[in-house]
C-alpha cells in the first residue's frame, strides 16, 4: 500500500484524502497519500484545523457558485452577513441570497392584553412558528395585520486572506497529494524535499520558502485540458482546481489554481527528470468529473521566500481581485437570471388568477411598480389576508 506522506507510517484501507477539500468542491480522493491519523489530523488543532482554515478563506466564493461539498453537504450559509434597514439581520444563502433571520420570539413580560407587538418573521412558516410557541405558553394573540416586505440588501463586503502560513500550507497539501496521485506513492516519497511535508503539517520549516501566491512569474502555456477517461463525460465550468508539476530550471515546480484565478506555486524539490503531468476538477458539478491537462512549462522560476508577500503584494492584490471579480460576474449573471425568472413567473401567476382584462392591467401596473422600487433600491410593501390557521398550506 506504501507509506503515509506526512508520517511513513504503513498505509491503512480506507484512508481515503481528498487532492482538493470536499469543502470546496473535491470530488477526487486518494488512497495511497495518508494514514487515517495524518487524515484525520488535517481537521484537528494538531495542524490549526488547516482544512477548515483554508475552506472559510473562500467561503464567500463558495457561496456565490453554490459550491457543493465533495461529501453532498450544501453549499455554505454565511449568517448574520448584514442588516437591512430598521435593523432586521439576515443571512445569505448560497447564491448570495439574503434571507432574513429566523423571527425572535417578543418578550412574554410585555404581551399585555390589548397591547400591539411587531414581530419580523422570515415567512409564513416563521410566523406559524412563532404563534405555535406562545400558544403553548397559554399566551393568546390575534394576528391584527401582516405585511409582505421586499427590498434590496446592501452591498456585501468580501475577506480573502492574501498571505499567511496556513493559505500557502493548504495549497502545498493539494499539490503533493496531486504527485501522488499523477506519479505514485513511491515517487512522491523520493522526489520531494521531505522538509516540505513537515511545513505542510507541522508548520515548520517555514512554508514560505517553498510556496506562495503565484501571480509574478509565468503561468504555464495549456496546450490542451481533456476529460479524463474515468470520467469521460466531463465538462468545464471555467472555475476548476487544477494543479501542474513540471520542471522549471533546476527545481520541480507544482502551479496550483482554485475556482480557476487563485493560484499559488509550490518548490517540490529539485529537478526530478519526470515528465510533466497537470490533473483538474469541476468543482461545480454534483459528481466527480477530473480532465488530464497538457501544458507547456515556462521558461525560468523564482523560489519564494519569507519576503515573498510583502515584496509582491500589489500584483498579489491584483491577481486575486481579478479571480474574485469573475466569480462574482459570474454569480452575477446567474443571478440576475433567477430574479428575473422568478419575477416573470410570479407575474404569470397572479396574472392566471385575474378574471378581467382591467384586473390583469391592475396586477401589471402594481408588478412593475414593484420591480421599479426594488431595482431603485427602495423597499416594497403589500397587505397579506392570512389566517395562520394549521391548515394553510402558505
Amino acid at each position: 500500500m506504501g507509506k503515509c506522506l506526512f508520517c511513513d507510517a504503513d498505509l491503512s484501507p480506507g484512508s481515503e484524502e481528498h487532492v482538493f477539500l470536499s469543502a470546496l468542491g473535491g470530488r477526487l480522493v486518494t488512497s495511497k497519500a495518508t494514514c487515517g491519523v495524518c487524515n484525520n489530523d488535517f481537521a484537528n488543532d494538531i495542524t490549526g484545523k488547516l482544512d477548515d482554515a483554508f475552506a472559510e478563506n473562500f467561503v464567500h466564493v463558495r457561496n456565490a457558485l453554490r459550491i457543493w461539498s465533495g461529501r453532498n453537504k450544501p453549499p455554505p450559509t454565511i449568517n448574520r452577513d448584514g442588516k437591512l434597514s430598521g435593523g432586521i439581520e439576515y443571512d445569505l444563502a448560497p447564491g448570495m441570497v439574503p434571507v432574513v433571520r429566523k423571527a425572535q420570539l417578543p418578550d412574554t413580560s410585555l404581551l399585555l392584553e390589548g397591547t400591539s407587538h411587531r414581530v419580523v418573521a422570515r415567512d409564513i412558516e416563521d410566523s406559524k412558528r412563532v404563534l405555535k410557541i406562545l400558544s403553548k405558553r397559554d399566551i393568546n394573540v390575534k394576528v391584527s395585520g401582516a405585511l409582505r416586505v421586499q427590498e434590496k440588501a446592501p452591498q456585501t463586503e468580501f475577506n480573502i486572506s492574501i498571505h499567511g502560513p496556513t493559505t500557502f500550507r493548504a495549497a502545498a497539501k493539494a499539490a503533493v497529494l496531486s504527485v501522488c496521485v499523477l506519479y505514485g506513492n513511491e515517487q512522491t516519497h523520493e522526489e520531494i524535499d521531505s522538509d516540505l511535508f513537515s511545513a505542510i503539517k507541522n508548520g515548520h520549516p517555514d512554508i514560505c520558502l517553498y510556496a506562495g501566491w503565484e501571480y509574478t512569474n509565468c503561468w504555464p502555456i495549456i496546450k490542451d485540458v481533456a476529460p479524463h477517461k474515468r470520467t469521460p463525460s466531463a465538462h468545464l465550468s471555467g472555475f476548476e482546481h487544477s494543479v501542474m508539476i513540471t520542471d522549471v530550471n533546476d527545481g520541480w515546480i507544482a502551479y496550483v489554481e482554485f475556482f480557476g484565478g487563485f493560484r499559488f506555486s509550490i518548490r517540490l524539490g529539485a529537478s526530478s527528470g519526470l515528465p510533466n503531468r497537470g490533473l483538474s476538477v469541476n468543482p461545480r458539478s454534483s459528481k466527480p468529473e477530473r480532465f488530464v491537462i497538457l501544458a507547456e512549462p515556462p521558461a525560468k522560476y523564482c523560489s519564494k521566500n519569507q519576503e515573498s508577500y510583502k515584496t509582491e503584494f500589489d500584483f498579489v492584490s491584483n491577481g486575486y481581485n481579478n479571480a474574485f471579480d469573475r466569480v462574482l460576474n459570474q454569480w452575477q449573471q446567474e443571478s440576475r437570471k433567477d430574479y428575473f425568472q422568478k419575477l416573470s413567473q410570479e407575474l404569470l401567476t397572479q396574472i392566471a388568477t385575474a378574471h378581467s382584462e382591467e384586473t390583469r392591467i391592475s396586477i401589471i401596473r402594481d408588478w412593475a411598480g414593484k420591480v421599479a422600487a426594488l431595482e431603485m433600491g427602495n423597499s416594497w410593501a403589500e397587505d397579506m389576508d392570512l389566517s395562520f390557521n394549521e391548515d394553510d398550506d402558505g
